[in-house]
């Protein structure tokens, strides 16, 4: 089922693609990138029609698998079957081919970068280990298995309002991932052994295909209609690649690829707006869809739409564009927020914060992991200055490359203003928002949003992809600029000349950051690090009924098919609230606590707690063990006592008397 899941995958990012590609004129440029960018949707496509199905037909895993595929394939065959016939006319300008030598050498670049990222990706569908990961698995396979989104809705965080507390994002993400399980293992009850998952893997690893595609696509529509835009799509691609820090999306099957793609398409659609002072009736859905997608696939991304917003809305004043225009895209824009928005209004309703029960720190607060958080400081970056916060932004995200990222920033502005003014549009549009958001951290944010987002961006490098994933955009069009100055002022050998050192250049170094994303070469560490997981699924599968499964992380929860109690939640925080060991006794016993998994290693995190000592404590007096299996620290508790059996601490005590 795995190569019939991948040739679903393929056929409907290939489908949907040709059918945008055929509606947008004769231009190559235009047609191949319009083509790019709407096949780089394909994983939100489905993910969005299997959420469908399942809230019209709940429960029909039949239709949930198979319908999203149709769902996607049909619509987009009839459409390609159904595309204008467009009058062949002489090439334009975008496409006046350089010397055959120069095209080959540019081809064979990108062709090489193109397959190290694939042997990449394809090296990385190795057993799922990364934290994140696994938890959006431990959703998704309780989708799979109900094929209702009332499984995502756990309510281990929150009983009463059943919040899920491990992340406040919404369901599409998940959903996306359980509909690849319904290929394989299928839908398993709860507590079984988890199969085979080859497909939920190929999953993630092709949201990072499809960010290539969304990266190339964006670029080669902001390109079109002049010259060496097909050039300048591919440098995108080896530009993309040359940075080592997107690396993370691939290794650790992250969910940035799956928010950054709807990023990329509304931004496109925002400048091409701009640019053309409106947009026809046609777009407008696709503005609404994209908007939709990218409050659904990250809470982030609306903080940085509203960001990014006022460089919109001065551009839009600027240009002069019509106010029915105006009136439209608002509208298109407010539609597609609307459905996904109400997931955090709900969220603001049931438990008063919009991002629900879902950031561990909201449970700190009165308990002794908050002196522990702050503490350890991993999330903060107080001590630095703004210029020192952005140097180590960019030091994360690679300073050789960061700094060509701003120098062909300061090139694409340059050619523009010595350019016409009717093509200064786009690219001072496209360079404002980049150069916006990277100042976030050179201003107090805190003062204008509840999040401070100077130590966001620098504790979690992962936030800033949203502002470098435009560099390659950036730099590729000014790599675009420079030939077109270069063949207009010394004639289209030098261009060519420009363009094979340029291209080989760029596709050494992109192999050669390539070369450093990691992988393993064997994957014996991912599988080990998986199989410790069991013996916790053995001892929480007999648990007996009305005992409770403490943890620290969800992520064992997909591999054992049942949900812990996750400690840091509204139902898991009673645990290590007590301050005293006696009043943490009470509370294990009470509730009759029959297993604890912890994993967090940081430097006195759990052992300073009441909880962790009680623990320990009722380890010494026989009624817990305890085992440990690499990181994991696991507690069991005995089997009630045959008669006449004395335990340790009754042994003890006896003695003592």
């Amino acid at each position: 089922m795995t190569a019939i899941y991948g040739l679903f995958l393929l056929a409907s990012a290939l489908a949907l693609g040709l059918a945008i590609a055929g509606r947008c004129g004769d231009d190559p440029a235009r047609r191949i990138g319009a083509g790019l960018l709407a096949a780089a949707h394909a994983p939100l496509l489905l993910a969005t029609l299997a959420m469908a199905v399942a809230v019209v037909l709940p429960g029909q895993i039949a239709a949930i698998r198979w319908l999203p595929v149709a769902g996607a394939l049909v619509p987009a065959l009839v459409a390609l079957c159904l595309q204008p016939r467009i009058a062949r006319e002489a090439a334009p300008r975008s496409w006046r081919r350089p010397t055959l030598v120069a095209l080959l050498v540019l081809c064979g670049g990108t062709l090489a970068v193109l397959a190290k990222l694939l042997a990449i990706l394809v090296s990385n569908l190795f057993p799922i280990i990364a934290n994140d990961a696994l938890t959006y698995l431990a959703e998704a396979r309780m989708f799979a298995a109900q094929g209702s989104l009332a499984a995502l809705a756990h309510g281990l965080g929150d009983p009463a309002s059943g919040a899920p507390p491990t992340h406040p994002h919404t369901a599409l993400f998940a959903v996306y991932l359980g509909h690849s399980l319904l290929f394989s293992p299928g839908p398993q009850p709860a507590g079984a052994a988890l199969g085979d998952d080859m497909p939920v893997r190929l999953a993630f690893q092709f949201t990072v295909l499809c960010l290539a595609m969304a990266v190339v696509g964006m670029t080669m529509l902001l390109a079109a209609g002049r010259r060496h835009a097909i050039a300048a799509g591919a440098f995108a691609l080896m530009i993309f690649c040359a940075f080592q820090a997107f690396e993370y999306t691939s290794f650790n099957s992250s969910r940035d690829p799956f928010r950054l793609i709807p990023w990329l398409g509304l931004l496109t659609l925002l400048i091409v707006f701009v640019d053309r002072r409106g947009l026809p009736p046609s777009l407008l859905p696709a503005v609404a869809t994209t908007a939709g997608w990218l409050a659904a696939s990250h809470t982030i991304n609306l903080y940085f739409l509203a960001v990014v917003a006022p460089i919109f809305v001065v551009a839009t004043l600027l240009r002069r564009v019509p106010v029915v225009q105006v009136l439209l895209i608002a509208l298109a824009g407010l539609v597609g927020l609307a459905l996904p928005v109400l997931h955090y209004v709900d969220n603001l309703r049931r438990i008063g914060n919009v991002l629900g029960n879902g950031m561990n720190y909201f449970h700190y607060p009165g308990t002794a992991l908050a002196e522990a958080f702050l503490r350890y400081g991993n999330w903060s970056a107080r001590d630095l200055s703004p210029l020192g916060a952005l140097q180590k932004m960019l030091e994360q995200q690679g300073m050789m490359i960061g700094l060509a990222a701003l120098a062909g920033t300061v090139v694409l502005l340059a050619i523009a203003w010595l350019g016409p003014r009717e093509r200064r549009t786009v690219p001072v549009v496209l360079a404002a928002a980049f150069l916006f958001l990277l100042a976030i951290p050179l201003i107090e944010l805190k003062r204008l949003f509840p999040i401070d987002m100077k130590e966001a961006m620098v504790s979690n490098y992962r936030y800033a992809y949203t502002v470098f994933i435009l560099s390659p955009v950036i730099m590729a069009l000014s790599v675009q600029g420079i030939l077109a100055e270069v063949e207009q002022r010394f004639g289209a050998w030098a261009a060519s000349i420009f363009l094979v050192v340029g291209a080989v250049a760029t596709a050494l170094f992109a192999r050669a950051e390539l070369h450093r994303w990691r992988i393993y070469p064997t994957w014996d560490v991912p599988t080990a690090y998986r199989a410790k997981f069991e013996p916790i699924c053995e001892a929480a599968r007999a648990l007996p009924v009305g005992s409770v499964w403490l943890s620290d992380r969800s992520t064992v929860s997909y591999q054992c098919g049942i949900w812990p109690v996750f400690l840091y939640s509204p139902a898991g925080r009673r645990y290590f609230l007590p301050t005293t060991v006696e009043e943490a006794r009470k509370v294990l016993e009470g509730d009759k606590v029959g297993l604890v998994s912890l994993e967090e290693a940081i430097p006195g995190w759990w052992p300073e707690t009441a909880f962790y000592k009680a623990l320990t404590q009722l380890k010494d007096e026989g009624v817990f063990d305890l085992r440990r299996d690499g990181g994991w620290q696991i507690f069991t508790r005995r089997p009630a006592k045959a008669a006449g059996e004395i335990l340790p601490f009754q042994a003890r005590a006896n003695a003592r008397s």
